[in-house]
């Protein structure tokens, strides 16, 4: 699955991007793809990193020491707040906020006045949504490759970046659950 933004116009010739979960199947015979649509996520909002803080410089602690003594949850939580304190995010008991727009990581939703929205935090990638949240936070153990993999997807897909070594400490830890 894979989120597709397009441009909606209004009633007032005023253009809005909207987000959409789409699904990619691959047709042998006919040599092409099929796209499925899963429902509207909800209008992007795009937001500028304001801020360049490393793992490290907005925790005080390295990632390596930091996912030793962490659940999958808790490493994931920290990974999407570093995303939002750089995109200029405030909090208050793990709910982050920015002029209208909420972050609550422990429902793990993304709105704006009551309504789901996205948000796209990087120039390629980056979307923070309320789905994205729920399925970053399902992967819990990983068992192979495949979930390896999509696990990758799912954190570029976000706009987390981690460092190759990084990223194998946190597939250890995880397979090791």
């Amino acid at each position: 699955m894979f989120i597709r933004v397009k441009k909606v116009k209004n009633g007032y010739s005023q253009e809005y991007e909207y987000a959409y979960l789409i699904q990619g199947i691959w047709k042998k015979r006919k040599s092409n793809s099929k796209h499925i649509y899963h429902g509207i996520l909800g209008p992007v909002y795009k937001l500028s990193n304001q801020l360049d803080y490393s793992f490290e410089d907005a925790f005080h602690t390295k990632f390596f020491d930091f996912i030793q003594t962490k659940t999958t949850k808790e490493i994931y939580t920290q990974l999407i707040v570093l995303e939002l304190i750089n995109c200029g995010f405030r909090h208050k008991n793990n709910v982050y906020y920015k002029d209208h727009i909420i972050v609550d990581l422990n429902r793990l939703i993304v709105h704006n006045q009551g309504k789901d929205v996205v948000l796209k935090t990087k120039n390629i990638g980056g979307y923070i949504c309320s789905k994205t949240l729920e399925e970053l936070y399902s992967f819990e153990q990983i068992r192979g490759r495949s979930e390896g993999l999509m696990l990758i997807k799912k954190l570029k897909q976000m706009g987390i970046k981690l460092e190759p070594n990084d990223f194998y400490e946190l597939i250890t830890k995880i397979m090791a659950n």
